[in-house]
């Protein structure tokens, strides 16, 4: 298991794979957002982890930044949130899996979990195979919850940087792929940097 020190360290952001995500068109607020939705790949103090975003509306890239290591309950029903990655990441075979955990995890932290056809999370435009994993999966976390994981927050704040959630007992060995080169991120249509492009506003909820 793999012990996370409550105390500024670096994460460095590393890379996604195409066969563990996809970019979706989600309908946030209102407005369609585009956005890579899976497994974002890094490195924490030199251990490989694999994480989802908790918060579709602040940005990240491939990049190195101070953060630190925080409990899941950092974010509302991070504790719901987690229990999804402990339980459903070790079981992704692709991308829409992947997606749609993801998607998963963004509805439970930004709508409680209340689907996608209603809150100001909606399916829009992201393909329904993902779209229906998403849903499984929010039906199945009711009620869930667990303190294993770990959220990294950029040391200047949430709103910084966007927010990683990990499980405590999951590394991206376990998946036997390696980190995609260069190329593969355009062919993601630079997934990683559409991440909430758009910052949230604390009063637009």
């Amino acid at each position: 298991m793999i012990s996370f020190p409550a105390s500024a360290s670096t994460l460095s952001v590393t890379g996604v794979d195409p066969s563990f995500g996809q970019v979706v068109d989600l309908s946030a607020n209102g407005q369609s957002k585009l956005t890579f939705a899976g497994i974002i790949f890094a490195e924490y103090q030199g251990t490989p982890v694999a994480t989802f975003c908790v918060d579709l509306y602040t940005a990240i890239g491939i990049e190195t930044f101070g953060v630190v290591a925080n409990s899941v309950d950092q974010v509302v029903n991070g504790r719901r949130a987690a229990w999804l990655i402990q339980n459903f990441l070790p079981t992704i075979l692709n991308a829409d899996e992947a997606a749609g955990l993801q998607v998963a995890i963004w509805d439970v932290v930004h709508d409680s979990g209340n689907g996608l056809s209603t809150g100001s999370l909606q399916a829009g435009a992201t393909p329904q195979p993902v779209v229906i994993l998403a849903e499984q999966y929010i039906l199945a976390s009711a009620g869930q919850g667990v303190t294993t994981g770990s959220i990294f927050t950029h040391v200047d704040g949430p709103l910084a940087k966007q927010q990683l959630m990990t499980s405590a007992t999951f590394t991206p060995s376990a998946f036997g792929v390696a980190i995609p080169e260069p190329a593969t991120y355009a062919v993601m249509g630079a997934g990683l940097l559409l991440i909430g492009a758009v910052r949230r506003r604390r009063n637009g909820k």
